[in-house]
């Protein structure tokens, strides 16, 4: 079951860092990057995959708390992603795209230090 939570948080990482880095690319380049929606909503679904292995794991508890305020901030990312993607003026999605980034830097501090 480790290894499966340790894959799991892999490509959740992953997710991750591509929300982040694509919104601050996106910033440079002053273009919304491609995928960034898939991006938040990879983050989301493993992310819930990572508390359901953990919830079955003997002598494992969750702190369900830490896990509702990174859920609510993750839905936050991904309407700000989704946002982002749909407008048609890139200039109009830049307070997006700080958004999604400002968010994501958020969830991996609660993440680290909760």
């Amino acid at each position: 079951m480790n290894t499966l939570v340790n894959i799991l948080l892999v490509f959740h990482l992953l997710a991750m860092a591509y929300i982040f880095g694509g919104s601050i690319a996106g910033l440079a380049l002053k273009r919304v990057p491609k995928g960034l929606i898939h991006g938040a909503l990879t983050a989301l679904a493993v992310g819930v995959l990572m508390v359901v292995v953990r919830e079955f794991q003997d002598g494992v508890t969750v702190n369900h708390m830490k896990i509702g305020i990174k859920l609510i901030v993750t839905l936050a990312v991904c309407y700000f992603a989704w946002r982002a993607e749909k407008r048609e003026n890139p200039e109009a999605a830049r307070t997006d795209l700080i958004a999604a980034a400002g968010l994501t830097a958020a969830n991996v501090a609660i993440a680290a230090i909760v």
